[in-house]
């Protein structure tokens, strides 16, 4: 399922919230062109239409598996002196809200008060 979400986004893009606002794509057209003819045709359709509903376990560990790496880009940019992304904290607080599982709620926690850059500062 994780597969299926990110496919379509090789042709359509990965869009943030902001992309969303202004435009939009079609993810089981892109899906669609890319696995024709392969024994994943049907398949690959169907759980990326799952994946969208949200209503299964696995649909909701994938989606909040998209907005972790959200949280860690944006961190990770904020940390490097990016101070728009600083001012995003009540954008970033909405977010976490649509957050499904603890586990991911725990994650983004740990991101918002880790330094991204600590481990390899060592190096330099």
């Amino acid at each position: 399922m994780a597969l299926s979400h990110d496919i379509p986004e090789s042709r359509t893009g990965d869009f943030t919230m902001i992309n969303k606002k202004y435009s939009t794509r079609d993810e089981v057209a892109a899906m669609k062109d890319i696995i024709a003819d392969t024994v994943f045709d049907e398949e690959m359709v169907q759980l990326l239409e799952e994946e969208k509903k949200r209503e299964s376990i696995e649909a909701q560990i994938v989606k909040d598996a998209d907005m972790i790496d959200q949280f860690l880009e944006c961190a990770e940019k904020s940390y490097d002196g990016m101070l728009l992304l600083k001012d995003w904290k009540g954008v970033m607080d909405k977010l976490y809200a649509s957050l499904y599982t603890e586990s991911a709620r725990t994650l983004r926690k740990q991101i918002e008060s880790t330094n991204p850059r600590q481990r390899h500062e060592q190096f330099f």
